[in-house]
């Protein structure tokens, strides 16, 4: 069966929270030694869209708000259950457990394929 990239395309940005297309097309495919280069272009493409999702988006302001419980419980998520952690964890560890509890809720919330949509 055909399916149009315009189908295929519409169908993939419901499925997407946030979409980025960082500006890196001056870069050739075979250019890993300007790596650094690219991920700081990335970089800065990514964070002040980032922050503004975060802001404005339901999912990112529900991404937002578990960072800040897991930053100010200091505990790591575990299937909805928080552990008490080390007053040692990184911010990366923090939001490596938002993004995971923020993946679990937007699951159970997100409809799947076969749902009828209202």
């Amino acid at each position: 069966m055909y399916i149009s990239d315009t189908a295929k395309n519409a169908t993939r940005s419901r499925q997407i929270d946030l979409a980025l297309r960082p500006p890196i097309d001056q870069f050739a495919l075979l250019d890993f030694h300007k790596y650094q280069m690219i991920a700081d272009v990335g970089y800065e493409y990514a964070n002040p869209l980032v922050e503004d999702w975060l802001r404005s988006a339901p999912a990112g302001q529900a991404v937002a708000r578990i960072a800040k419980q897991s930053k100010e419980l200091g505990g790591r998520h575990y299937h909805g259950r928080v552990q008490s952690a080390n007053k040692q964890h990184s911010i990366a560890v923090l939001r490596r457990a938002a993004a995971r509890r923020a993946r679990s809720i937007i699951r159970r919330y997100t409809p799947s394929e076969g749902d009828d949509e209202l």
